[in-house]
């Protein structure tokens, strides 16, 4: 996949001070926020307050907060500046904040089913602004996060074999197994086999119809494969999932012109054919 690509709440969890904003032209992007590594280890304790009080295992959630933190900071510890946007962090403490709420209010059979759906929407909302936050320009807290959820899930799992799935985790709906899928299949792209990355792009979309990621890592398949028409639908599909999906919109931008080049050349060759 990368070799395809190179070718074409801090307020509510976290009151410490925040520079003061700079004048943004009226159709510029908001320039980035800093945060600092304070920041975000106070942060990540209020989470993990707001966590244990919404009934979470203790010691599931320092797992978790543990693991977000030390992978965060072993990326700083590597040279690099601190690898967290302001943004992208509020949005992540924003958005487990509301699953935090709405798996509490799931669990009470007094809450009313509109409320929960409201609460599951909203959910789901500030989920796709933390991965659109984080995927642009916090990658390295994007993966803590995954590896952190699945490493929990997992681990519970393995403590309770005859579980049933939806109670194998309390963060059993925060990042599902097509995402492991889509890392495999990413492995097996670059290590030349497209079969191999094709047969994970389409597991993982059997799981989680959803996943945007999965149908880049199946257009790539195809494209490695010559068949632009497929990878092209794919691409089109991830980017309809996810339209701040950027590797979607470099596989459109590619793969289009490839097909559009195709189709000129057929349409060329059978004008003088005709002749």
């Amino acid at each position: 996949m990368k070799a395809l690509l190179a070718l074409a709440l801090l307020p509510s969890a976290y009151a410490g001070p925040s520079s003061p904003a700079a004048p943004q032209a009226q159709g510029q992007a908001a320039p980035r926020q800093d945060l600092t590594e304070e920041q975000f280890i106070q942060g990540l304790a209020r989470l993990r307050k707001n966590l244990e009080e919404r009934g979470e295992e203790p010691a599931v959630v320092e797992e978790f907060v543990g693991d977000i933190q030390r992978k965060t900071l072993a990326k700083e510890r590597e040279g690099h500046p601190f690898p967290v946007a302001r943004d992208a962090f509020e949005a992540f403490l924003q958005y487990e904040a509301a699953w935090a709420r709405k798996t509490r209010d799931g669990k009470n059979a007094q809450v009313a089913p509109d409320r929960l759906a409201h609460e599951k929407e909203r959910s789901d909302q500030l989920k796709k602004a933390f991965l659109d936050e984080g995927r642009a320009d916090s990658p390295v807290l994007v993966e803590a996060y995954r590896s952190a959820v699945r490493r929990a899930r997992a681990e519970a799992a393995a403590a309770k074999p005859d579980a049933a799935p939806s109670a194998a985790s309390l963060f059993a709906d925060q990042v599902d197994d097509s995402y492991t899928q889509v890392d495999a299949g990413d492995e097996a792209l670059d290590a030349g086999d497209s079969a191999g990355a094709l047969a994970d792009a389409n597991a993982a979309i059997a799981e989680n119809p959803n996943n945007a990621d999965a149908y880049v890592l199946k257009a790539g398949a195809e494209l490695a494969q010559q068949d632009a028409p497929a990878a092209l639908a794919d691409a089109q599909q991830a980017v309809a999932l996810d339209p701040g999906n950027p590797q979607a919109d470099a596989l459109v931008s590619l793969v289009g012109h490839q097909t559009d080049a195709g189709a000129g050349a057929l349409a060329q060759a059978t004008a003088v054919g005709d002749s």
